[in-house]
């Protein structure tokens, strides 16, 4: 009878557990925003310093989730300083006309547990398009990994121009550590 006890007792504490698990609100902030993008045949990788973000995930209403953030278009590397120099250029970023990069969150929501889409605004160099985007949750010793990747196409944010040699296409990818609320 006892052991009968506590393996319902056992039984209903992971079961409250697992539900508690599943409705969990996490917060973070960014931690890396990475591009490539193919020019004369050979891939350059670049990335943007973090900037201002706001990220609430709720595993259990993807839809009452909110995830904005901004990068400075200043603060762009690509590991050789004289083209992070021209890439700030107007023909390019125009970090002076155009000094934040910035994406608003409109609607999360999932396609499995782990697996979800993403509804955002992307603002970049004036221009503001609705891009759709993959997120996957992994789960960590202390909360989750939001992670991206995506494409877009940097033509339809005026980066650049016509190009034989120069990919249209920028692959980016954003990852973002998150904790438990409390």
């Amino acid at each position: 009878m006892y052991i009968k006890l506590s393996l319902l007792i056992l039984g209903l504490l992971a079961f409250f557990f697992q539900q508690e698990a599943k409705s969990q609100v996490f917060e973070g902030k960014v931690a890396s925003v990475k591009f490539k993008i193919k020019n004369a045949g050979l891939s350059v990788d670049g990335s943007f310093g973090v900037g201002a973000v706001q990220i609430t995930f709720s595993s259990a209403d993807p839809e009452k989730s909110t995830l904005s953030g901004s990068v400075s278009s200043n603060s762009i590397k690509t590991g050789i300083a004289a083209r992070d120099k021209h890439l700030k250029k107007s023909d390019y970023f125009d970090v002076a006309n155009f000094p934040t990069i910035s994406m608003t969150g409109l609607k999360v929501s999932a396609t499995s547990p782990d697996h979800h889409t993403g509804r955002f605004k992307l603002s970049l160099k004036g221009v503001t398009k609705e891009i759709e985007i993959p997120i996957v949750t992994t789960k960590s010793a202390t909360g989750i990994t939001l992670s991206t990747t995506f494409t877009i196409n940097r033509l339809d944010f005026k980066i650049g121009g016509d190009s034989f040699l120069m990919s249209d296409d920028v692959e980016i990818t954003i990852l973002a550590p998150l904790k438990p609320q409390v």
